[in-house]
């Protein structure tokens, strides 16, 4: 019997062997699969678990300048008005 025979007799050895060895290919592609798609999870989560703590940090250093800003504007407007008393006190003065 040709290769090709012994492949389509269904009760032959080579046939059982053939489709074990598919099976096996099957199964290890299976696994390999399963193994990406796990690591692809465990990146996506790592890279969502990442970007959270930057918009964290982002978010916490924008609020920090918008208080310096507040704290910035009234101390300019303290010493405008410190000026203008000082400016008063030097026309009292004269």
């Amino acid at each position: 019997m040709s290769d090709e025979r012994l492949l389509r007799d269904p009760r032959s050895e080579a046939t059982q062997l053939h489709y074990e060895v598919l099976r096996r290919e099957r199964r290890d592609a299976q696994r390999e699969r399963a193994a990406a798609r796990d690591a692809l999870r465990r990146e996506r989560q790592r890279t969502a678990q990442a970007l959270g703590e930057h918009k964290r940090a982002f978010d916490h250093a924008r609020a920090e300048a918008l208080e310096y800003q507040t704290i910035l504007a009234k101390a300019k407007r303290d010493g405008q008005q410190l000026m203008r008393i000082l400016e008063y006190l030097d026309k009292q003065a004269a």
